[in-house]
């Protein structure tokens, strides 16, 4: 069975992209903190914002040692980290500028955006495997 990463050490960022921009019909958003929408309010401004994200991160249990990309929009913004590092630096990667973290295993990702908006949702694939990199993998398709 063929899985899909983006383990290989001569994957580039625009390879990165490409592939995750062809699964982006297999992901599930967690529910967000109003009904019809997956995004958060994901702030560092106080206390009490700041625990409640770290609570929302720690409530997807993730291992802290995941390892992920994260990806900035700049042209080659893009780095490699554990997901402990969000959770012990949170100010490092909510602090505005938009960017996505996508775990390496193709299993997870979290979305931050200007305005201190977050989603975090899961890769959930139709066929046994991930292998389908077509863009409508994971979407009903009707035929005529």
């Amino acid at each position: 069975m063929v899985h899909t990463t983006l383990r290989h050490p001569d994957l580039r960022l625009r390879d990165i992209k490409h592939i995750v921009a062809l699964k982006r019909f297999d992901i599930q958003w967690d529910r967000g903190t109003v009904p019809e929408s997956e995004w958060i309010y994901a702030s560092l401004e106080d206390d009490a914002h700041r625990g409640r994200l770290l609570e929302w991160l720690r409530s997807k249990s993730i291992s802290e040692s995941a390892d992920a990309f994260v990806l900035g929009g700049g042209y080659n913004d893009w780095t490699s980290i554990a997901w402990g590092e969000i959770i012990e630096h949170p100010e490092k990667f909510f602090d505005g500028r938009p960017l996505k973290i996508i775990s390496k295993d193709l299993d997870w990702r979290l979305d931050y955006r200007q305005g201190c908006l977050a989603r975090f949702g899961r890769w959930h694939y139709a066929e046994p495997s991930n292998h389908a990199l077509q863009p409508t993998a994971g979407r009903r398709v009707k035929l005529p």
